[in-house]
């Protein structure tokens, strides 16, 4: 929590990626903030983690939650 608290402590944060294994499966899971949504963000990063982690397949799924606002 400290880390996370220095790294939110500036106010500039996108938003973060991450990589878990879900059920036996690699899964990639991120999360943009809103005010950089639509600026090519989630595409550059994922595009980056991708460069990162050559352990195909990877999956990834929608998180229907309520987020959003």
């Amino acid at each position: 929590m400290a880390h996370w608290a220095k790294i939110l402590g500036d106010g500039r944060v996108a938003g973060n990626v991450v990589s878990f294994e879900q059920g036996g499966k690699p899964e990639v899971g991120y999360w943009i903030e809103r005010s950089f949504w639509g600026r090519g963000v989630a595409t550059a990063v994922l595009s980056a983690f991708l460069n990162l982690v050559r352990t195909p397949p990877l999956y990834a799924r929608v998180a229907k939650r309520g987020w959003a606002r």
